[in-house]
Formats: C-alpha cells, structure tokens, sequence
C-alpha cells in the first residue's frame, strides 16, 4: 500500500521510509541549531525522542508491514490540532467535548 507521511501539516516528498525519517531528523537538527543548541545538546535530545518513542521510524514501518496493515497516512510529531482535525475528518462518531478533549469511538 502507498504510504504518505506527514511532518506537521507538510507531506513528505515520495522518498524511501529511511529517508524519511533522516529528513525528519534533519529537520530537528536544524530547528534546534537554530535555538543556539549545542551538537552535543542536539544528540542527546535525539536520542531521548527516539528512545522515548521506542522504535525509529522505519522500524513502526516495519512493524506495520508485517501486521499487514492498510496504512495510508502516518501523521508524525503533528500538532494536536492537526490530529483533531484529521479525527473530526475520517472518524465517524468523533467529536469535541466540553472540555476540549477529542472523543472518538474506536473498534466495530
């Protein structure tokens, strides 16, 4: 299956899975130079994201391959509201509550 990736709200050209997540990295890498980070402070914040994450990008790919999902877009490190509107969107059932939390009915 055709798997599109988003960053944010961009979508990731039509690359590789391990291009993707080295693009996403970069990107990361660049965003924290930019805030006066030093590569030792870049490395280590890298290296807990991932760890908190527990695998690497291409390694949910991986896993999501051999579960034999139909996965067709993979939203990574969006913003929440990025994933309220793409809930609201194709969840039938979804919606806000009172106190701002996105419920939506999950299983069949």
């Amino acid at each position: 299956a055709a798997v599109r990736a988003w960053q944010g709200r961009q979508q990731f050209a039509t690359v590789s899975r391990q291009d993707k997540v080295k693009n996403t990295l970069m990107e990361q890498l660049r965003a924290a130079e930019l805030k006066g980070w030093t590569p030792a402070e870049v490395k280590a914040a890298l290296s807990m994201e991932i760890g908190s994450r527990g695998l690497h990008g291409a390694d949910i790919m991986d896993q999501v391959n051999q579960l034999s999902l139909d996965v067709e877009e993979i939203y990574y490190n969006s913003a929440p509201g990025v994933l309220y509107e793409q809930a609201l969107k194709h969840e039938p059932g979804s919606a806000i509550i009172s106190s701002g939390a996105i419920a939506v009915k999950s299983g069949k």
